[in-house]
């Protein structure tokens, strides 16, 4: 499962929703309204997957500080969340291309946090995904675009 912000226009929407599922890829439109997230909790819950991008931060959406590149960033709080929530783990996973239709695909260790993990925790597991973030695009320079909506 894919989890997004809803696009504004529906019927782009709808095609990149119809794409993504002719691979079996669900999508889960989430947006500012905390409820809109029980869809990831029900799919984890089931034993899914849920990819969360860590890179992009709509207006409005709730941070966490940390450290990118020598300089002060902010990354979603959202996936820590949820991963308290219910149990998962959390882990960073970058994919660089390699040739046509070759990737190769980096994944970090798991980070976990009990349900009584503390704002600190939080923090925590935001820098440990920055960081694997850092050292993908340090090496993969021409594999990142930074989108910067704030």
């Amino acid at each position: 499962m894919i989890a997004e912000e809803p696009e504004s226009d529906a019927v782009t929407s709808r095609i990149q929703d119809a794409a993504r599922a002719a691979y079996g890829v669900v999508v889960a439109h989430v947006g500012h309204d905390p409820l809109s997230a029980l869809p990831l909790v029900r799919h984890i819950r089931g034993g899914g997957i849920v990819a969360l991008q860590i890179d992009r931060n709509p207006l409005g959406m709730s941070t966490v500080r940390v450290r990118m590149f020598g300089s002060p960033a902010v990354v979603p709080e959202g996936p820590a969340r949820l991963c308290m929530l219910t149990g998962a783990a959390l882990v960073s996973a970058f994919a660089s291309r390699v040739g046509f239709r070759r990737y190769e695909v980096d994944i970090g260790a798991p980070i976990r946090l009990s349900r009584t993990a503390v704002d600190a925790d939080v923090a925590g597991a935001a820098q440990c995904v920055a960081d694997a973030l850092e050292r993908f695009v340090r090496a993969h320079p021409t594999q990142w675009f930074h989108f910067s909506g704030q």
